[in-house]
């Protein structure tokens, strides 16, 4: 079967457009998604958040943090980025469903962050 040359140089150039992307790239990313740079700085504040909240249940059981106690305390660290509790939820759930791999490298780097701010507090 004989090919057409400029069929042949269409599918070359139709394959090179697709082997030079990066199969993990955001498809479908857009401004309603927080930017894998800030969601992983977000994450380590409300991992933080989070630890701080366990924390003050286990030393003081009878005294713990309410609901509303600590959707103030994710608003207030969202406030800076300018996220919005349900701007980052959604964009949790954007990253955790259609993008794990992107998912992976971002808590590659909270942990990377958490274990430096450890480091540097018990230098």
């Amino acid at each position: 079967m004989v090919i057409n040359p400029k069929l042949r140089i269409c599918l070359c150039f139709c394959w090179a457009l697709t082997a030079c992307r990066d199969p993990h790239a955001l498809r479908g990313y857009h401004s309603g998604i927080v930017p894998p740079d800030s969601m992983e700085l977000l994450l380590v504040e409300v991992h933080l958040a989070e630890s701080y909240q366990n924390l003050h249940q286990v030393l003081t059981p009878a005294d713990t943090l309410s609901r509303g106690e600590m959707a103030n305390l994710y608003r207030q660290l969202l406030k800076p980025y300018g996220v919005s509790p349900e701007r980052f939820l959604a964009s949790y759930a954007y990253y955790e469903q259609q993008h794990p791999v992107v998912m992976d490298s971002l808590y590659s780097g909270v942990t990377r962050r958490l274990n430096e701010r450890l480091t540097e507090q018990y230098r």
